[in-house]
């Protein structure tokens, strides 16, 4: 029973460091990034938009939290870390 409390708080952690790096991602522009990187950076502002001004955090990070919960970032990772 420890372990869903637990599993909820690495898919909030891994959806503050996603919207973290899609923030990132956007001021470092024109400069481009990854394939892989783009395609998830693609994902994450298809459900949250890009940050001009202070806003209320915690709907962007629900819905990411969501994506992250439905496993739309599995794809991402490589299968060597994955293998069991």
């Amino acid at each position: 029973a420890r372990l869903v409390p637990m599993a909820g708080n690495v898919a909030a952690i891994a959806a503050i460091e996603l919207l973290a790096a899609a923030q990132a991602i956007d001021f470092r522009r024109p400069i481009a990034t990854s394939p892989a990187l783009a395609a998830a950076h693609a994902r994450i502002r298809g459900a949250v938009p890009f940050w001009e001004r202070d806003r209320a955090f915690a709907p962007d990070l629900a819905a990411v939290r969501a994506q992250v919960e439905a496993g739309d970032y599995a794809v991402d990772v490589p299968e060597a870390l994955t293998a069991g």
